[in-house]
């Protein structure tokens, strides 16, 4: 697994000896490394940064129909069972939220902004792929985003996505992997999926799949 944050470089009981080539081998893997973060991180950032918190993919992927024990969004029971969570999801203010918003030093107000675009964003992207089943519950899933639209505040979550850390984003997910590996797994084989078969190439994407590697390394 991937060190965790307490985790250094070296030893500091060992003397290492870095010659000339070394040096240099060092350097360009420093800086092949700092311009993928640059590409990420050095600009502003797009909204859907929010999107990859560690606890929303755990949420997201638990309403999917490989994880959920009602069959996920493509049943009614599934999808009664995910409003239920998510409509949860945005009114926590558990001991486990406040904790979340310190590491990433947002606001509770913040926070409750980025729940609500997750859960938009994701309600959308939902109805988009099975609005042409015509199952019966697609209104009621509509009725949902429809709810949550008057809510959403792109402002705050634009404050968020300009100060995210992907530092942040590392510990909880090796903080995931330890305590919850099947969740961390199940994050990983979707976000895999989304890469390789639904074309999804967003440089937040790529960079969040390259750190669920990491850790699972």
């Amino acid at each position: 697994m991937a060190s965790t944050q307490e985790s250094r470089w070296f030893s500091p009981q060992k003397t290492v000896t870095i010659f000339p080539s070394m040096h240099i081998l060092a350097l360009k893997v420093l800086l092949k490394k700092q311009l993928s973060l640059t590409q990420i991180i050095g600009n502003v950032m797009s909204l859907d940064v929010v999107i990859f918190r560690p606890s929303w993919q755990v949420m997201r992927v638990s309403t999917l129909k490989e994880n959920n024990p009602y069959g996920g969004l493509l049943t009614v029971a599934g999808a009664d069972d995910a409003i239920n969570r998510l409509n949860n999801y945005i009114s926590d203010v558990s001991p486990q939220t406040t904790a979340e918003n310190t590491r990433m030093q947002i606001t509770d107000d913040e926070e409750y902004a980025c729940r609500i675009y997750r859960v938009s964003n994701f309600l959308q992207a939902t109805i988009n792929g099975i609005v042409s089943q015509n199952l019966p519950h697609t209104p009621m899933l509509r009725a949902y985003a429809d709810q949550l639209h008057p809510l959403t505040n792109n402002h705050l979550v634009m404050k968020v996505a300009n100060k995210w850390d992907w530092d942040v984003v590392r510990f909880e997910l090796e903080d995931l992997w330890i305590k919850e590996r099947s969740w961390f797994s199940a994050i990983l084989t979707d976000i895999e999926e989304r890469i390789k078969e639904k074309n999804n190439d967003s440089p937040e994407l790529l960079y969040f799949h390259r750190l669920l590697q990491e850790v699972n390394s």
